[in-house]
């Protein structure tokens, strides 16, 4: 009976395989299973060039923003005000007994600056990341609107960079590919 779920699991396999030998059937499908296999090699190039451009921006980030994004909440509401006033130190922040939080989109390391990065390539809430960098001031001060207002060249240079450059540059290595396998 364990070989038997062990052929089983092994079937289920081979089932999800069966959309593959429609390729062999139809003559375009052929044509860009073919463009896209022969892609691979200029796609890992273009995988490493974006990977370093990437890795490249997250340092530069983690450099310039690291601690930046901390900011005085309240534990319960997760507010930023205290008294109507809000707190821009650490200090006065601890000394109300309220909880000195950093941002969820920060550049505190390498790490949580690629993970940022990529909230920012998908141009989900880019324009969040951009103000916060705007707004960050330095280690132990929460942010302060327009604080260093230059900071957004960053953010808008690595969309233009990675949405439009790097992305275009996919989109022509396929097509050189499949214009070559014609």
């Amino acid at each position: 009976t364990q070989w038997s779920l062990v052929l089983a699991k092994y079937l289920r396999v081979v089932r999800v395989l069966r959309p593959w030998s429609l390729v062999g059937r139809s003559r375009s499908t052929m044509l860009v299973f073919r463009a896209l296999t022969e892609a691979m090699g200029s796609m890992t190039n273009l995988a490493v060039i974006a990977t370093c451009v990437w890795l490249m921006y997250a340092i530069l980030g983690t450099q310039v923003f690291r601690g930046t994004t901390y900011a005085c909440s309240e534990a319960e509401w997760g507010d930023q005000t205290y008294a109507g006033e809000r707190i821009y130190d650490r200090e006065t922040c601890l000394g109300h007994n309220y909880t000195w939080r950093n941002s969820v989109r920060n550049f505190d390391n390498v790490g949580e600056s690629m993970l940022t990065l990529f909230g920012v390539a998908t141009t989900d809430m880019w324009t969040d990341v951009m103000f916060l960098n705007a707004d960050g001031r330095s280690f132990d001060e929460a942010p302060r609107a327009n604080a260093r207002p230059f900071m957004v060249l960053y953010t808008i240079s690595f969309v233009v960079v990675v949405s439009f450059f790097l992305l275009n540059m996919t989109v022509s290595v396929l097509i050189d590919a499949y214009m070559r396998t014609r």
